[in-house]
């Protein structure tokens, strides 16, 4: 999970450019389970 976190940066908002905290990935990922999407980055343009 270290990785994942090292590679994802925030896109928007107050804490944009910065990487986010490991429960914020883990609650990302449960809530994504929960509605059955895909959590998976975009790929950059």
């Amino acid at each position: 999970m270290k990785e994942i976190q090292q590679k994802t940066v925030i896109t928007r908002g107050k804490h944009k450019g910065k990487h986010p905290s490991l429960p914020t990935l883990y609650r990302t990922l449960a809530e994504a389970a929960a509605q059955g999407t895909d959590a998976s980055p975009r790929p950059r343009a």
